[in-house]
């Protein structure tokens, strides 16, 4: 696409420079980005202060994560477990709050067994070891829809949630009352503040389609400033333009402000730039061949559990079993 955006003078001078740079792979434009979103932590300030904690002093560490969310906790005489503060998934990007790199585009190679994805992984299986592996699955079984007043968050089961700054609309839609905040990833010593993963919708032009110059019309169009900041508060996503993101509807939203700002940061993180991306992220696939990216994050768990991902009884150096490590892939 680096013929026609050139025809047209886009020279990404307008975009955040990340998010123009993602889609650039050997030089080249291979995709224009219309939204984006970043990554957060959501959470209940009324169920903080029920427990006694400073709703207006969230975590900021991961010993003050790991505090708060023990707080937040409550289990039933029989131990069945009623809230949790929060249950950590998506290794790809807590590996990368921990200070991980997944790939190295220097050397090529995959690195998805470094030692920061390995704490991290200790780190978010500890969670299901210590309120029960077994007792989790269950909690979890009684969710409701995502997209409802059901969401675990509006109903009370989770205190803090991952989402991204998009998680607006369901608190607008389907708990108006209630406040949800939002706050960068909390990270540990050593790790990366404000760190974000980013994605969101990206428009490209596959090769052999019978009208490129048309498909081309449509992306310029929606790449228009003002079509892209109307496009994407309707779907509370940011624009990638630094303009559009600037608007006051944006800016004066503190969960917007904050989205912005991650991804503005010198932690926001983008695809990695590989042809298999789709098999990097763990749990993404459980059929991945050994040459596939996915078997090596399979690996971050045989490390933990001292047999292949997903089989075996035995305790890793972290105490780990493969039950606890499984969701969190």
């Amino acid at each position: 696409m680096t013929a026609l955006a050139q025809g047209e003078g886009l020279t990404g001078e307008e975009y955040f420079p990340q998010l123009w740079d993602a889609w650039h792979w050997n030089g080249d434009l291979w995709g224009v980005m219309i939204t984006s979103n970043s990554n957060v932590v959501a959470y209940r300030p009324d169920l903080f202060a029920e427990v006694g904690l400073d709703p207006d002093a969230p975590p900021i560490s991961i010993d003050e994560l790991d505090a708060a969310s023990m707080a937040l906790e409550v289990a039933d005489d029989a131990g069945a477990i009623q809230r949790v503060g929060l249950l950590p998934s998506s290794l790809y990007w807590w590996g990368r709050v921990f200070g991980g790199q997944y790939y190295d585009e220097g050397s090529g190679q995959i690195a998805a067994d470094a030692d920061p994805i390995v704490d991290a992984l200790a780190w978010m299986a500890s969670y299901r070891e210590r309120l029960g592996t077994d007792q989790t699955a269950t909690f979890l079984s009684g969710f409701g829809d995502y997209m409802s007043t059901q969401n675990p968050l509006f109903a009370g089961k989770k205190a803090m949630k991952q989402v991204g700054e998009w998680f607006i609309q369901f608190n607008n839609r389907f708990a108006p009352e209630l406040e949800i905040r939002m706050i960068p990833a909390p990270y540990p010593s050593g790790g990366r503040p404000n760190c974000s993963n980013f994605g969101g919708s990206v428009f490209t032009i596959p090769a052999g389609v019978m009208n490129p110059d048309a498909s081309w019309a449509l992306i310029s169009f929606l790449s228009q400033e003002e079509i892209m900041a109307e496009f994407c508060f309707n779907i509370f996503n940011i624009p990638p333009k630094v303009g559009a993101a600037q608007q006051a509807r944006f800016r004066d939203e503190p969960r917007f402000a904050l989205a912005v700002e991650l991804l503005n940061g010198e932690n926001a993180f983008g695809p990695d730039k590989i042809p298999r991306f789709p098999f990097l992220p763990p749990g993404r696939s459980g059929n991945e061949r050994p040459e596939r990216p996915g078997r090596a994050a399979g690996n971050v768990a045989a490390r933990h559990v001292g047999s292949p991902a997903g089989t075996g009884s035995h305790h890793g150096p972290h105490g780990l079993t493969p039950a606890s490590i499984a969701p969190c892939l």
